[in-house]
């Protein structure tokens, strides 16, 4: 509907915005990556047409998600540097978009942890919180670059800094709409815990996340580690933690 309005309308900045962050957006969300990447190709030639960077990069960003949805590390990485150019070096004349910045040093930090990279998955995560943290209205941005620093720095066993990121996070959705994000806390101290060799206490996080999670339809997140902690607290006596 929004693409034909856009389409009506005949600008190809508002064709563009209509096919990458509408149907684009709702195609990769369903996970039909076909649809989804048909849509960008149309989106990303109007931006082009329109000379508007933003849209462009934002095209780039969502191909490079679903490049890394699909396996294709390389592609992924390819094309985010692309989106990450425009974004840090706007042409001349235009005004740089620092809210796009920042969730393309965050989603480069994703894909550089997913590779390994960790050194580069930090620095990127650690600067996607700096530019958010400097913006009005991004609190949950914010919140998303804390916890992807809580699981990256649970990965790398550095858990004190884990549960500082954790308890930034926290704090900020206090303020905010608590409930999604309390589930991924409460998931990210399961998974520090896990780290300890505290089963008990991971299950029990665990366990609060997922009933969290199930109020807001969406137990996926949580399926895999929960699996994997209960089958490790199984093994354990339930009252005894391990030293941390």
């Amino acid at each position: 509907m929004a693409e034909h309005s856009a389409k009506i309308i005949g600008s190809p900045s508002d064709i563009a915005r209509a096919l990458i962050t509408n149907e684009a957006w709702v195609n990769f969300i369903w996970n039909n990556y076909e649809k989804c990447l048909a849509a960008l190709k149309d989106g990303l030639a109007a931006a082009r047409e329109a000379d508007d960077q933003i849209l462009e990069g934002m095209a780039l960003r969502l191909m490079a998600q679903v490049a890394k949805e699909r396996n294709n590390l390389v592609e992924a990485k390819k094309l985010l540097l692309e989106a990450l150019n425009l974004f840090k070096n706007p042409g001349s004349g235009k005004v740089s978009d620092d809210y796009q910045l920042a969730i393309t040093y965050g989603t480069w930090g994703s894909l550089n942890r997913d590779l390994q990279n960790f050194s580069e998955a930090e620095s990127s995560t650690r600067e996607a919180l700096c530019i958010a943290s400097g913006l009005k209205n991004a609190e949950e941005l914010q919140v998303v670059q804390c916890q992807k620093l809580t699981k990256l720095l649970t990965v790398l066993k550095r858990l004190p800094e884990a549960e500082d990121f954790h308890k930034q996070s926290e704090n900020i959705l206090a303020q905010l709409r608590p409930q999604l994000g309390f589930a991924y806390g409460k998931l990210n101290l399961a998974r520090i815990a896990e780290h300890r060799k505290d089963y008990q206490k991971a299950l029990e996080y665990a366990k609060e996340a997922e009933t969290l999670f199930v109020q807001f339809g969406d137990r996926r997140e949580i399926a895999t580690d929960l699996q994997r902690i209960q089958e490790k607290a199984a093994k354990t006596k339930p009252n005894i933690a391990a030293p941390k």
